[in-house]
């Protein structure tokens, strides 16, 4: 058995999302796997479907499929379904989603006085000293 780009338990949940879209044809799960992972590859590298090799076996047939695709939203099904499921009581942040000035970065052993206490500044990182 091959190994695919897609997790067992997101493809799941990917291929209910697919059995609501009118006029899908689910026949051959493992092409259709395949193909899903390669427009998510050609979404996420910006490959052209040519460079894709042997993971689709038309580039141009390929590409007029991910088109009609997109028209009809099935990108937007199963990008919600292919997001990890996340308890409400836990909280993502990366540095896109905070911001702060010089002034609360030096003063971050007040706001956070368990790095002070570690001997660390507001990077994380150890204060001189």
């Amino acid at each position: 058995m091959e190994k695919h780009l897609i997790e067992d338990a997101v493809w799941q949940r990917m291929f209910a999302a697919l059995e609501t879209v009118p006029y899908m044809h689910c026949r051959d799960l493992d092409r259709l796997r395949c193909f899903i992972s390669a427009c998510f590859v050609v979404m996420r590298t910006n490959l052209t479907w040519a460079e894709l090799g042997g993971l689709v076996p038309s580039a141009e047939t390929a590409k007029k499929r991910f088109r009609r695709w997109a028209k009809k939203g099935v990108f937007d099904r199963l990008m919600e379904c292919s997001q990890p499921v996340v308890a409400p009581d836990v909280l993502h942040i990366d540095s896109t989603s905070a911001f702060a000035s010089e002034t609360q970065a030096t003063s971050a052993t007040a706001v956070w006085p368990a790095l002070a206490a570690a001997g660390r500044n507001a990077s994380g990182a150890r204060a001189a000293g």
